[in-house]
Formats: structure tokens, C-alpha cells, sequence
């Protein structure tokens, strides 16, 4: 065994020639492609068959919200405006009181609707 110090002109040199580095970039295209066709497919495809789900249910929770905010604005008004026990040292009285009943009426239609969800998906 001696130990000989290689000489670089007698080795063999390995050379990557223009038909491998093609054949990589290939790989690298097909993969990127790939990848983007399966994001798409399982992300917006389920989005986009649930579209008209998705825009039902947010009209439908805008005009719960609308609505609550009405009743919500009237129950005070009507409490403002009727009872004159809220005057004075009372005055924030009303608002308490308009706050937790909205805050129960929007529990309760929560409940509601979450149960009738439950019902129709079983």
C-alpha cells in the first residue's frame, strides 16, 4: 500500500452534461407542478363546493346581527323612554340591562340554531 498522492490528470472526472441537468430541471418542474395541482385540489375544491353554503350562512348571520342590533337598540330606547325610574342616578341602568338581555337573546338563537344543525346533519 503506498501512498501515493493522486495525480488530478489521471483521474476520472465526473461531468454533469446539458441532457442531466435538463432531465433535473424536468424533475423540479413536474414536482413544483404537482404540488401546486394537489394544494389546489384540496383546498379550494372543497371551498368551491360548499360556495353557496358558505355565502347563505353569511348572509344569514349579517341579518342576525342586523336584527339583533334593532331589538338590541329598541329594548333601550323603550326603557329610556317609558320608565322614568332611570333617570337621574339610574341612568346607566338601561344600558345593563339592554347589554344582558342581548347578550342572552344571542344565546339562546345560538343554541338554537347550533341544535338545528346537529338535527339536520344527523
Amino acid at each position: 500500500m503506498s501512498d501515493e498522492i493522486p495525480n488530478p490528470d489521471t483521474e476520472t472526472k465526473k461531468s454533469i452534461s446539458l441532457g442531466d441537468s435538463i432531465n433535473v430541471l424536468t424533475e423540479i418542474t413536474e414536482t413544483k407542478d404537482l404540488i401546486i395541482s394537489y394544494v389546489k385540489q384540496e383546498t379550494l375544491g372543497p371551498i368551491l363546493a360548499l360556495k353557496r353554503k358558505i355565502i347563505f350562512g353569511v348572509v344569514g348571520a349579517l341579518c342576525y346581527g342586523f336584527g339583533l342590533l334593532m331589538v338590541s337598540v329598541g329594548l333601550l330606547r323603550f326603557m329610556q323612554g317609558e320608565f322614568h325610574v332611570f333617570h337621574g342616578n339610574l341612568n346607566f341602568l338601561p344600558y345593563m340591562i339592554d347589554f344582558f338581555a342581548t347578550l342572552i337573546l344571542a344565546i339562546i338563537f345560538g343554541m338554537i340554531a347550533i341544535s338545528k344543525a346537529i338535527k339536520s346533519k344527523g
